[in-house]
């Protein structure tokens, strides 16, 4: 595979990964009635993610839980650069 393509499928992966992470922390409010501060605690009551909650890049997704998000929950991986706020962060809320 292309270095091109390979990053491709890496960016569309995290995304995914994303998407299925923000469905798992709906799940763990309907239980907790709080937004898990992180993805280690999801993991403490044993919830997993079947991509993990680790991004491609060694970086761990983080859990937003604010009114600003269009369904209150947005989880972000920093994406290639593993710097946040930049251009290529990648959010389950992002268009596919």
């Amino acid at each position: 595979m292309s270095p091109a393509r390979e990053h491709e499928a890496r960016v569309r992966q995290t995304q995914t990964t994303a998407v299925q992470i923000s469905q798992l922390v709906r799940e763990y409010v309907r239980f907790k009635h709080v937004c898990p501060r992180d993805v280690d605690e999801l993991t403490a009551i044993g919830i997993r993610s079947r991509h993990g909650y680790v991004d491609p890049w060694g970086e761990k997704f983080v859990i937003l839980c604010t009114a600003s998000h269009p369904d209150g929950i947005e989880v972000r991986s920093t994406g290639p650069d593993c710097t946040w706020d930049t251009e290529d962060d990648i959010s389950s809320n992002d268009e596919t």
